[in-house]
């Protein structure tokens, strides 16, 4: 979960001025404890030296009886541990776990992120759908 808290910076929570960044650290890092305890999801992480430096989070999503699909929620690496194929590593992983599950697997990430853009399409993904992120506070 700490890994979660530091990694996320370029996501719709962490660039909208009007929230707190401790607060959308806290928002990921509950994210993942979440995922640890739902059925049909599955949690990877990397480690060093015996201490954790990425993860990835994936998780089924059933459309009826006959159709599952999977979806990636989150990857993170440690900054330091960031360019050494720790994220490739990870979503090998992920999609390994998920071809014993289903056909297909989608993820999302932002725009902005050029990086992980990139990354997931080295990994085989192709773009398919984009969206714009709004916001509106009803009171203050």
């Amino acid at each position: 979960m700490e890994i979660a808290r530091r990694s996320f910076v370029i996501d719709h929570f962490h660039v909208d001025p009007g929230l707190q960044r401790d607060r959308c650290d806290e928002l990921y890092a509950q994210w993942v404890s979440t995922q640890l305890k739902e059925q049909g999801c599955a949690t990877f992480v990397a480690v060093e030296s015996d201490r954790p430096i990425g993860l990835i989070t994936c998780a089924l999503q059933r459309v009826d009886a006959d159709w599952r699909y999977g979806t990636i929620d989150l990857v993170a690496v440690e900054q330091k541990m960031q360019g050494k194929g720790v994220v490739s590593s990870l979503i090998a992983r992920g999609l390994e776990w998920f071809s014993r599950h289903t056909t297909s697997v989608y993820v999302g990430t932002q725009a902005a992120n050029i990086s992980a853009v990139r990354m997931y399409e080295r990994s085989g993904f192709r773009h398919v759908y984009s969206e714009a992120t709004l916001r509106l506070w009803l009171c203050r």
